[in-house]
């Protein structure tokens, strides 16, 4: 179990973090012998230094898509769709007016939808997806959410504290960020524009 933050001293983590994250997501890392809550108290605080690369950029190797999936909107049943696709941009030379958005958007819609089990679905997209991929053979799971966390903390753009929280699944590594609310409602007009394009 891991409590990153930037820069943070152990043992901080907030009351808002503990309430939120004792109440949630029990089944990924709590136990029966305690009680199914997450052991707070073993929180660790991170300082994160820079990295020397000596030998220049990384590169990601080897990628490959073994699994995909979406989520289906407005049902009251957990469902996503395998494959799943991303959105497609819609270039056009039309004008476009944006209107202001009073909408509630997603800030981990899987954390909302499946509360218990935040993972569950890319797992099940994989399982379906490439049937005979071996998890034991992976290091880390995560979402893109907790990557492009703990990125912007790395370059110095991020100082609020957070919570991923990881498990030991024989090798593998899975993180789970622990949001304090999923979704929240917007009035900007950025997610209008996404939804234009």
């Amino acid at each position: 179990f891991f409590s990153m933050a930037a820069d943070a001293p152990v043992h901080n983590v907030t009351p808002e973090h503990r309430q939120t994250c004792d109440q949630q997501d029990t089944a990924l890392c709590g136990s029966a012998q305690n009680g199914g809550r997450r052991p707070v108290d073993m929180a660790v605080g991170i300082n994160f230094r820079t990295l020397d690369l000596a030998d220049g950029a990384l590169a990601p190797k080897e990628v490959r898509v073994i699994g995909s999936y979406n989520w289906v909107p407005g049902v009251h049943t957990p469902t996503i769709i395998v494959p799943g696709e991303p959105a497609q941009l819609n270039v056009s030379k039309r004008r476009i007016k944006l209107r202001q958005t009073n909408d509630f958007h997603f800030i981990d819609e899987n954390h909302y939808r499946h509360k218990e089990y935040p993972l569950e679905p890319l797992f099940r997209s994989v399982q379906l997806c490439s049937p005979n991929f071996d998890f034991q053979q992976a290091d880390i799971v995560t979402d893109r959410r907790n990557l492009r966390t703990l990125l912007s903390v790395a370059n110095g753009f991020r100082k609020d504290s957070f919570r991923i929280d990881g498990q030991r699944l024989g090798n593998l590594l899975a993180f789970v960020q622990c949001p304090l609310i999923d979704r929240q409602q917007d009035t900007g007009y950025g997610f209008n524009f996404e939804d234009q394009m």
